[in-house]
Parts: C-alpha cells; sequence; structure tokens
C-alpha cells in the first residue's frame, strides 16, 4: 500500500535565527512525521542541526508557488516557540528523534511536539 503524501510548508531556524521557509512532501510513518530532505540543503542543516522545526498547513497557494519562482521570505510569527506562517491554518512544532542516513535523501523522523488549529479552510 502506498504512503499518503501531505504537502505543507516546512519551516526552519537558520543559524542567525532567521526563518528558512520550504515546500515539503511528509508521511507519517509509525505515528512519527517523516521527512525526506535532498542533499544538500539548507532545510536539512537546520534540523540536523536540532533547530526549531514547524510545520504549516496553508491553503495559500502562493506560498508553494513562490518556492518555484524563488520567492522564499513570507510574514511569519513567533507562536509558543514555533515560527509560524501569518496564514498557516495549522501548525506542528516538531522534534527530530531519529535520522536513517542516505547518500541523497536521509529519512528524518519526527515526533510532534504541539498541534495549533488557527483558522479553518477556505
Amino acid at each position: 500500500m502506498r504512503e499518503k503524501i501531505d504537502e505543507i510548508i516546512l519551516i526552519t531556524e537558520c543559524e542567525d535565527g532567521s526563518p528558512h521557509i520550504a515546500p515539503f512532501g511528509i508521511r507519517e510513518r509509525d505515528g512519527l512525521i517523516l521527512i525526506a530532505p535532498f542533499k544538500p540543503s539548507t532545510s536539512l542543516t537546520n534540523m540536523l542541526a536540532g533547530r526549531p522545526v514547524t510545520l504549516n498547513t496553508t491553503d495559500d497557494v502562493r506560498v508553494f508557488a513562490g518556492a518555484l519562482t524563488g520567492r522564499r521570505s513570507w510574514p511569519v510569527s513567533k507562536q509558543d516557540d514555533a515560527i509560524v506562517l501569518s496564514s498557516a491554518l495549522s501548525y506542528q512544532r516538531l522534534k527530530l528523534v531519529q535520522v536513517e542516513d542516505d547518500e541523497v535523501r536521509p529519512n528524518l523522523y519526527f515526533e510532534v511536539l504541539k498541534q495549533s488549529n488557527l483558522k479553518p479552510f477556505r
């Protein structure tokens, strides 16, 4: 059986504290969130360094389109130690708990520390 892939916006915190915003397809496996970023990537570096990771769901297609056109700066706010898109419908603050290394795409497993629904889907 094929695993469902949810398309989300992932925000990781860079070393200087700024947000790095990128789209990702995520899966759920054994109660954990599975993210498989390509090597090398800023998101991967930030996640492996143990910096804050926030999974955002949004119905603002401009954020996804921005990834294709080079726009990566979007309004965000801090909520419960998480960096959250201003357009987020919900978010999950994550903690890295397991890494399965791979030459191209390591599997990173996260537990959800906090989940919050902010507004309904439009």
